[in-house]
């Protein structure tokens, strides 16, 4: 008998704080989520632009707290740590000017829907704990029509498995939870930036 178990799926959705493409650690954005070298927007860039496009833009971003006005030193102090490399950047980008590279990708990164993609990563999630369910079933004892059927089900479980598996080595559609990414630095960024500028 199949049941519901959209209710389960939605309360762990709640309680945990997920984000799209947030960094986790010092390596290359599109190292960490390859499915983002397949946009073409993203192709040209250089990680520490990317890392800016990303909390300019993404809708995950906490820097989008901020007025645009207010979120350009921020995000280029984020995305850029050296201080050469800030400053350059702080011309290159004076008054929102983007570069049209940075513009394209920008659009780009805006379209991303984190709220499906949760649900998405979600979703695979749940089918993969299903697929495993069913392959691991014992046949001892089976009669050949109850073979064969489990044998029909786990060569589809086998092939949605290695799908699943594909979308979560490419990055899992970008989603992670919060506290596994770098953005445990930002705690109480907006509001400290807030308060410096009152």
């Amino acid at each position: 008998m199949l049941e519901d178990a959209s209710q389960g799926i939605l309360l762990d959705m709640i309680q945990k704080k997920y984000v799209i493409f947030a960094l986790k650690s010092n390596r290359e954005l599109k190292r960490e989520y390859p499915e983002l070298s397949d946009y073409e927007e993203f192709k040209s860039l250089e990680n520490r632009e990317l890392v800016f496009v990303w909390a300019w833009a993404c809708r995950t971003s906490p820097f989008l707290e901020l007025d645009e006005e207010k979120r350009l030193v921020p995000c280029i102090e984020w995305a850029f740590p050296g201080k050469q490399q800030r400053e350059a950047k702080m011309n290159d980008y004076a008054n929102m000017k983007f570069p049209d590279h940075i513009k394209g990708a920008i659009r780009r990164m805006e379209r991303f829907d984190p709220g499906l993609r949760v649900q998405m990563a979600a979703d695979n999630m749940h089918l993969l704990k299903q697929c495993q369910q069913a392959i691991r079933q014992d046949i001892k004892g089976a009669d050949p029509e109850q073979i064969e059927d489990y044998m029909k089900t786990a060569a589809l479980a086998r092939k949605i498995m290695a799908d699943i598996q594909k979308d979560i080595e490419r990055g899992n559609l970008g989603v992670e939870e919060s506290k596994n990414t770098m953005l445990q630095n930002l705690e109480g960024a907006s509001a400290a930036f807030h308060k410096s500028r009152a």
